[in-house]
């Protein structure tokens, strides 16, 4: 598998246009990731969809402890057997929820 952009991805704005939504690495050299079109405007689904982009990073190194358990779980039971921390979820929490709410 090839290699991504470093983390972290950030919603940087709208293009002078507002027809995108710019998705990058920072503010000060921003590398762009991704350009977001938000039109057909439904429901500012251009903006959900820029943060959930902008969180990629963050949802894959977040959910990554619990990817590795999924060929090993056959049961909740099994859940308790593996080395899940409470840092662990909430890092997947944290991440879900930078994806979901708008900032």
């Amino acid at each position: 598998m090839s290699e991504h952009t470093p983390g972290p991805w950030r919603v940087l704005g709208t293009t002078a246009n507002g027809a995108w939504i710019k998705v990058g690495t920072n503010d000060l050299a921003p590398f762009l990731i991704a350009n977001v079109n938000v039109w057909p405007v439904v429901e500012n689904d251009g903006d959900a969809n820029a943060r959930l982009i902008a969180a990629a990073p963050n949802l894959l190194e977040a959910l990554r402890p619990f990817a590795a358990l999924i060929p090993q779980v056959a049961s909740l039971d099994d859940c308790l057997k593996f080395p899940v921390t409470v840092g662990d979820i909430r890092r997947a929490a944290a991440a879900i929820a930078a994806a979901e709410v708008a900032p």
